[in-house]
């Protein structure tokens, strides 16, 4: 069973960018994915600080991180690109760049966006793309710019069947494609004491 992990959401009271990741993540559950989210108003995480020592939230999003076949990633889009709690998360996973292999090798990765204006949602797709592959994992070819978010999203509910169709096509497109590639192997964790290499 592929094993798929949310990441993202906002601080917001209702948080849009969680309710289409939730849309999607539905969507893999119901193509036979096992799915578990990690939201950032839910278990937020330290500010990302290279070379200190990992603390135990880190620690767990690490290992749901390490466990996982396959990711969506979903951000608010602010001034154009992803939302520093998303980009925290993302961060962090530097930590695996001790695994066999490193990062998210080969793993598979979904990404959705969500906006105001016409044009933010689409740039900070791009950034969890370009930030995608840096980890050295595989971007499915379908991503989910959501401009309009007042009018998607008025209270908690998505109102717009075109981008609720849209989330449920990421959410099977990356349970198929992490089933079509097979899994990557679990990457072997680095000794414990490790921390983070980068400056």
């Amino acid at each position: 069973m592929v094993r798929v992990l949310g990441l993202g959401g906002s601080l917001r009271q209702v948080s849009r960018s969680k309710v289409i990741l939730e849309a999607a993540l539905a969507a893999a559950t119901a193509a036979g994915a096992e799915t578990a989210l990690w939201a950032v108003d839910e278990e937020p995480l330290p500010f990302y600080r290279p070379q200190e020592p990992i603390e135990p939230s880190t620690e767990r999003f690490l290992k749901a991180v390490r466990e996982a076949d396959a990711y969506i990633v979903s951000t608010p889009a602010y001034h154009g690109t992803v939302s520093a709690p998303v980009k925290n998360l993302i961060d962090h996973i530097d930590a695996l760049a001790g695994d066999t292999p490193p990062f998210l090798t080969g793993k598979v990765v979904g990404v959705a966006s969500i906006g105001e204006g016409t044009v933010a949602s689409v740039q900070a797709v791009g950034a969890l793309v370009q930030a995608a592959h840096a980890l050295r994992a595989f971007v499915v070819p379908l991503h989910v710019p959501v401009s309009g978010a007042s009018q998607v999203i008025p209270t908690d509910r998505i109102q717009d069947p075109s981008v609720v169709s849209r989330l449920v096509s990421l959410g099977r497109l990356v349970v198929a494609t992490s089933e079509a590639l097979g899994s990557p192997g679990q990457p072997r964790p680095p000794d414990a004491t490790a921390t983070s290499r980068n400056a």
